[in-house]
């Protein structure tokens, strides 16, 4: 029962900051990938800092057991694990980054084409919260008349 209140605590509290996303109206799928490209950067240090805790906290376990074999061994999991995963994150991001320098890649959002409408369909100016507000309708060469 103890494990199951520890499980849910962990899991409110880590996605409180979902809620407040939840609150922002996203319309378009560049707001979507926007979102989530933020989402992540927010989310990277905080993994990154869990491995360096899973080595400290391996290195802390190696010093307190050192007269037992098997905490130790136990330790040296937790430290080579630990390197192991650092070591993979901080090797992705510096590809990711040769990557954009080789291939000149830019950081902007990808802009996604428009969808086609009918003709005399309504052409849209706004949405918002409260609705959306049209005007006009589309003609032959797909202009707002």
């Amino acid at each position: 029962m103890k494990k199951l209140y520890k499980i849910l605590t962990a899991a409110v509290l880590g996605g409180a900051p979902f809620l407040a996303f939840a609150q922002m109206n996203i319309v378009t799928v560049e707001g979507l990938v926007s979102r989530l490209n933020s989402i992540l950067a927010a989310i990277i240090p905080f993994i990154v800092a869990l491995a360096v805790v899973v080595i400290l906290w391996g290195v802390f376990n190696y010093i307190v057991g050192a007269v037992d074999e098997e905490k130790r061994g136990e330790a040296k999991q937790y430290v080579v694990w630990g390197i192991i995963g650092l070591f993979v994150m901080v090797s992705i991001w510096g590809l990711v980054n040769i990557l954009e320098g080789t291939f000149t890649l830019k950081k902007d959002v990808l802009t996604t084409p428009g969808i086609p409408a009918r003709v005399g369909s309504s052409c849209i100016q706004s949405v918002s919260a409260t609705g959306v507000t049209t005007y006009g309708t589309l003609n032959n060469q797909g202009l707002c008349i």
